[in-house]
């Protein structure tokens, strides 16, 4: 049977080509890079006193001034500040992060010490420094870390701020961590350390503090919570490669024009 032009262009428009497939393999691909949130617990967590020494058989993670030491478990008598430090384990996550907020428990008083606060400040206010630890962090969990860890927890990148006030009290405090923590997040696999200090004591011998009396030792009370987007699976890709491979395989191939006699 003799086909004229119009009967080949007919012929083009019938067939809809690869392009719908290759769309919808596509959107599979972009379906698996939905964001998703993924909420770590603390693996560890504590503080390091001015006079390089780490508790490590409480989990209180207090910040500040406090007074002589009475608003954390056991003696410690003759420190003056106090730096926190918390530890996540980022094994787990798979794909760019690229949101991050820490939550805290502060404490707005205990069964036994029901006044016992965590934020508490003649000033009112407090602003609580989030920065890069540098220690090895076998060493500073042990406790070893010494006065050197201890400047270590209140230097270093900032990663975000917090101004405290007694409206944190009985609250999980939510700190975003900024672009620099993401960065260093992104590329750290493993245990993953953040340093915790109150850059605005006045330096009385008076009490100023955040998360004072941080003893519950309910490591949950200490997260890490992000937002990642999960790289696509191999199976995603693959059937996305098979899809594509069909669409071509199956497009119309030309007629070649032939002449009507005249």
């Amino acid at each position: 049977m003799q086909r004229t032009r119009s009967d080949q262009r007919r012929g083009h428009q019938a067939g809809a080509g690869p392009w719908p497939l290759v769309l919808a393999a596509l959107l599979v691909c972009a379906s698996a890079q939905h964001a998703a949130a993924v909420t770590i617990d603390a693996t560890d967590r504590g503080w390091y006193g001015d006079d390089g020494t780490h508790n490590t058989s409480i989990l209180n993670y207090l910040a500040g001034d406090c007074d002589g030491g009475t608003c954390v478990a056991g003696s410690n008598t003759g420190i003056d500040e106090f730096r926190n430090f918390f530890v996540f384990d980022l094994s787990g996550v798979t794909g760019p992060i690229t949101a991050a907020t820490l939550i805290l428990h502060n404490t707005d008083g205990t069964t036994q010490f029901p006044n016992n606060v965590g934020f508490f400040s003649d000033t009112g206010s407090e602003t609580y420094l989030v920065s890069e630890v540098s220690t090895a962090i076998a060493s500073l969990l042990a406790g070893t870390g010494g006065m050197a860890a201890f400047g270590d927890l209140g230097s270093g990148t900032s990663y975000a701020s917090f101004t405290a006030t007694s409206a944190a009290n009985g609250t999980f405090v939510e700190i975003a961590l900024n672009s620099a923590a993401i960065a260093a997040l992104n590329q750290a696999s493993g245990l993953f350390a953040f340093g915790g200090s109150i850059t605005t004591l006045n330096g009385f011998p008076d009490e100023e503090t955040l998360f004072a009396f941080s003893d519950s030792g309910l490591l949950s009370d200490t997260q890490l919570e992000l937002t990642v987007v999960p790289e696509p699976s191999t199976a995603l890709l693959l059937a996305a490669a098979i899809a594509l491979l069909g669409a071509l395989r199956t497009r119309r191939t030309p007629i070649p024009l032939i002449h009507r006699d005249r």
